[in-house]
């Protein structure tokens, strides 16, 4: 469209579309040279067709039928632009829940240039999770091959009714003549609020490489809590690309000009594309603003396109305060600082704009008004008002500026003998360690990680450690920065015995000659917090990292980065402590200061992302953890690369996330890849190392790799009772995790004397309500049933419930573990009504909170089919055991121990059912495999003999039944005792087998033994 010509009608634009798409097809190149001459014929027929339709407006026009998309259900229409569709859709899975899906409106028929821009918006908003971004949840072909894509759906209203100074219309390049001003309803704060939150989400994308170039008010949505949501875009490009075009490029509705006119800026206004940065969306972000505020835009957008073109370009737009009053000169400033017409007098990032409009908010000095010294006296003194205040207003400005002088001269010569100060204590302090540290490698002096953990240099650290003893005698203030920066070292790799003494002595040095409100002071009481939160002193770390949050808050401020460090430290200690509502709470709002302060991005803000991921895992909220624990990992790989030290760290989360879903393949590759890395970055005894090493053993208990598990369990463990102690919480919970082994391998006696010295450890150090302490009376009382103590384990499992239960965690996957062993434990004992009750709480609470096929959720089943065995109803048990049965084989495997523990006890009930032949040979096929797979002397290889050969003797093939139920009673005395329930079951199997047998003598005596050792001692 020329400069001069009238805004265009629904009809004009669908021709406009058609000149365009004219345009489009010769710039794309389409393929017809090469095409044989049928085949150029019925391509051409073919375009024409569409162009056709799309003249008509029948691409995909109003009122055809709801398009299909597999997996989702469409609702009806929500609105249409000049690319796109935009649909209410429910998904089928994920509860049902409502979502938008985008339809190129052209579809099959679309230009290679809409379709790339449509594709590109996919792209670019799947990158961003913001909370004031509407995310991308899929995308693909619909079955008439139409591009789609799946987003969130927002409830809610667009800014221009939120607001009746925000009024848009329903084409997204014009406005038609003719537009009224409006009165503005909302107030200026309410305002400055609204587009802070807008200006932080843009800012979020600014920061991730995509500028948006269509901001305008009907692309910002705003649900029912009055939270922003920026949508569409459709005309988003990243920061790095290459602008096409210059300031001749054509311009039109659906042409090279991008953007929404009335919103635009002055570079788009001039076709400028080389020009357009993020400072396009600032200006935009101004225009919005200065609606919001006024009800008006800042100068005409109405007459003809040449005029609306000129206006933005040179029109200078009035002061708000002039078409509202009551406006102060502050908002002025700041609308006004956006809509500048030279890119570099705006604000250079929406970041920038949103923190000007939070100070504003605070009654802070703005930014854009920094450089005036009569403006910064006059905010302070209204900050802080005397009762003579009207005598300030008799000094003279000559008076003023003496006194600005003065005050700021003071404040620097204070600011520069800290400075000095700082300075000759780190000159003091690099030149002693550099001197302990000299060798002949010249990189031996960098303090990396990498080069700090070569022997030599811990050697160095150690010599360095020896002299600070005598070094500095008459200088207390460098001994204790020589201190602090050797213990923080030693800790950073993990030689924590070592940083202990330093940072102790460091602290108390600080104190005695800084005081305690010193900025060194308060380092120093952050190391140590540090140190203490890795030694497992949670309540002292905790009390030291508020202390530093306080002081820190106080001395730097709330937003400084050292007092936010302090902060998200104070509510991972309290995670660590089972405080978790206070714990998230502080996260939260830690991570929002973080991603204002610092962006989305900053390692810090995503040293907070992750533990708030963490935080919910230990939550069990592990939809919500996902995507937050994700996009730590990528950020990370991206920036640092996989092979970093951060990125590892968090890989162990993602790891986790999979192992909790029962993905134990996939967790226990994720696990292997972190572990390498970690010892790569951190060495064999790195306390993080070690912790990654015990992960990875545990992934593989799950798999069944035992051996390779106990390698890695047992070297973890003898690592950390020589660098963290005996009675460190990693330690007893590698000693936890190797009890598992242990029963995995069928030595539930030594599984208990691991689990005896743990629990008692955590009743004396973290009581008998920490989530440790019960998981570990849990795992013993599961042991405890297993050596058919049941009436103990009972007890056990009984108080670890009501604790869970009283803490008001019902829904936790621990609790239901705890539910279905304490069902076990009353089976066992013959209490089935009882054990009924619970597994069908159990199996309620799951089926809303766990996938039918998670492991919790199969023993649950497996339990409730055991109780259909024992009350005579084995139909139903099989059909319960074959679904698990399959559920085992897809997770683990057809030769896991749970997969045939499962096949084993489908085999009994098809042999209570009467199907003894099929019975057998599913029974065959698990003894058979229980020999390949299991340890020798597996209580579960006696277990698995037993019932086959109670099977044989069935089908009346005797001697090798007798040879597996002799040899079955022989393992299982040996693992569990004559006197264990499963050994005696056995005995009275070959008693039945003798008496079919006709040999009475024998029968008696195994009937004898079985009623013996029913006899409890």
């Amino acid at each position: 469209m020329r400069a001069g010509i009238e805004p265009a009608t629904d009809d004009q634009g669908y021709l406009d579309q058609l000149f365009d798409h004219i345009v489009e097809l010769i710039e794309d190149g389409r393929p017809v040279a090469d095409l044989s001459l049928e085949q150029g014929r019925e391509h051409l027929r073919a375009q024409v067709d569409r162009l056709i339709r799309l003249a008509q407006g029948v691409a995909l026009g109003r009122g055809d039928p709801l398009p299909r998309i597999a997996g989702y259900t469409i609702l009806s229409e929500l609105g249409r632009g000049g690319m796109g569709i935009v649909y209410l859709a429910q998904q089928e899975k994920l509860g049902g829940r409502l979502v938008a899906i985008k339809l190129l409106l052209d579809g099959a028929w679309a230009s290679g240039k809409q379709r790339r821009r449509f594709e590109r918006e996919a792209e670019l908003v799947a990158a961003l999770r913001h909370p004031n971004i509407v995310r991308l949840y899929d995308s693909g072909l619909t079955e008439d091959r139409f591009p789609y894509y799946v987003m969130e759906y927002v409830e809610g209203t667009g800014l221009q009714d939120w607001s009746s100074g925000s009024t848009d219309t329903s084409s997204p390049n014009w406005i038609p003549d003719g537009l009224p001003a409006d009165s503005p309803s909302a107030s200026v704060r309410d305002a400055a609020e609204m587009v802070a939150k807008i200006s932080e989400a843009v800012g979020y994308a600014h920061q991730r490489g995509t500028i948006h170039r269509d901001l305008k008010p009907s692309n910002i949505l705003v649900d029912p809590t009055g939270e922003p949501h920026v949508l569409d875009f459709g005309l988003a490009k990243l920061v790095s690309d290459k602008a096409a075009g210059g300031s001749s490029a054509r311009m039109s509705q659906t042409g090279e000009f991008m953007g929404s006119l009335p919103w635009a800026s002055p570079e788009q206004a001039e076709g400028a594309l080389d020009r357009i940065d993020v400072r396009t969306d600032v200006y935009s972000l101004g225009v919005m603003t200065f609606r919001l505020l006024t009800g008006r835009s800042p100068y005409a957008v109405t007459g003809s396109f040449g005029q609306v073109l000129d206006n933005i370009q040179h029109a200078e737009p009035p002061r708000p305060s002039k078409l509202r009053p009551g406006l102060d000169d502050e908002i002025d400033t700041i609308v006004l600082k956006c809509l500048a017409k030279e890119p570099d007098r705006r604000y250079q990032t929406a970041g920038e704009l949103a923190r000007d409009l939070r100070r504003y908010l605070t009654g802070d000095p703005i930014e854009a008004k920094r450089d005036s010294v009569a403006y910064m006296l006059r905010k302070q003194l209204r900050r802080y008002r005397v009762a003579m205040w009207v005598a300030a207003l008799l000094v003279t400005v000559t008076s003023i500026a003496t006194v600005v002088s003065v005050s700021f001269e003071r404040e620097a010569t204070k600011e520069r003998v800290e400075a000095q100060y700082q300075a000759m204590l780190a000159q003091a302090i690099n030149k002693f360690m550099l001197e302990t540290l000299a060798s002949p490698d010249p990189y031996a002096n960098q303090f990396a990680i990498d080069a700090l953990r070569d022997v030599t240099v811990a050697e160095a650290l150690d010599t360095a450690s020896e002299k600070v003893q005598t070094a500095f005698v008459d200088r207390p203030l460098i001994e204790a920065g020589v201190r602090d920066t050797l213990g923080a070292t030693y800790l950073h790799l993990g030689l924590l015995n070592s940083a202990d003494t330093h940072l102790t002595r460091a602290l108390e040095l600080r104190r005695d000659l800084l005081g305690d409100d010193h900025v060194d002071t308060l380092t120093s009481l952050a190391h140590l917090a540090e140190l203490r939160l890795d030694q497992g002193e949670m309540e002292e770390s905790e009390a030291l990292w508020r202390r530093a949050w306080e002081g820190r808050r106080e001395l730097l401020g709330g937003d400084h980065p050292d007092t936010l460090t302090a902060k998200d430290y104070t509510a991972l200690t309290l995670s660590y402590q089972m405080e978790y509502d206070e714990a998230e709470r502080l996260t939260r709002e830690c991570l929002a200061d973080r991603r204002r302060v610092l962006g989305s991005e900053h390692r810090d803000t995503l040293h907070t992302l992750n533990n708030l991921g963490v935080l919910l895992i230990w939550r069990a909220r592990y939809a919500e953890a996902q995507p937050l624990i994700q996009e730590v990992y990528r950020c990370y790989e991206r920036d640092l690369g996989p092979e970093h030290l951060y990125a590892a760290s968090v890989l162990l989360n993602v790891a986790t996330l999979h192992s909790l879903s029962g993905e134990y393949d996939q967790a226990a590759e994720l696990f292997r890849l972190a572990y390498e890395r970690q010892l790569s970055c951190s060495g064999e005894e790195h306390p993080n190392t070690l912790s990654a090493q015990c992960m990875l053993g545990q992934s593989l208990i799950r798999l069944g790799c035992l051996d390779e598990a106990e390698l890695l369990l047992t070297g973890a463990l003898e690592a950390k009772r020589r660098v963290q102690g005996e009675r460190h919480w990693e330690t007893l919970s590698i000693q936890f995790i190797l009890a598992d082994l242990r029963n995995a391998q069928g030595k539930p006696v030594e599984a208990e004397e691991l689990l005896r010295p743990t629990l008692a450890v955590q009743l004396e150090t973290l009581g008998e309500n920490h989530f440790r302490t019960l998981r570990s009376e849990t795992r013993l009382g599961r042991v405890l049933i297993t050596l058919d103590r049941l009436e103990e384990a009972e007890t056990l499992l009984r108080r670890a419930l009501q604790s869970v239960r009283d803490a008001g965690r019902e829904e936790h996957p621990f609790t239901l573990q705890t539910m279905v062993q304490l069902a076990r434990a009353l089976r066992h004992q013959g209490h089935n009504a009882q054990a009924a009750v619970l597994l069908d709480e159990a199996l309620g609470i799951a089926k809303s909170t766990l996938d039918v096929d998670h492991p919790i959720t199969l023993s649950a089943r497996t339990e409730r089919g055991m109780i259909d065995l024992a009350e005579a109803d084995p139909a139903s048990a099989a059909a319960v055991f074959e679904e698990v049965v399959e559920a085992h084989r897809e997770r683990l495997g057809d030769r896991h121990a749970e997969t045939l523990t499962a096949m084993n006890l489908l085999g009994r009930a098809l042999l209570d059912q009467g199907h003894a032949t099929e019975a057998c040979e599913i029974l065959r096929e698990v003894e058979v495999s229980a020999r390949m797979v299991l340890l020798s002397g597996h209580w579960l290889s006696g277990e698995f003999a037993g019932d086959l050969g109670r099977c044989l003797t069935r089908v009346q093939d005797y001697t090798e039944a007798e040879e597996l139920l002799l040899r079955a009673h022989a393992e299982l005395a040996d693992a569990l005792g004559s006197k264990h329930s499963h050994t005696r079951r056995v005995a009275e199997s070959l008693a039945e087998l003798y008496e079919a047998t006709g040999q009475v003598d024998e029968a008696a005596v195994w009937r004898d033994r079985a009623a013996e050792d029913s006899v409890t001692e």
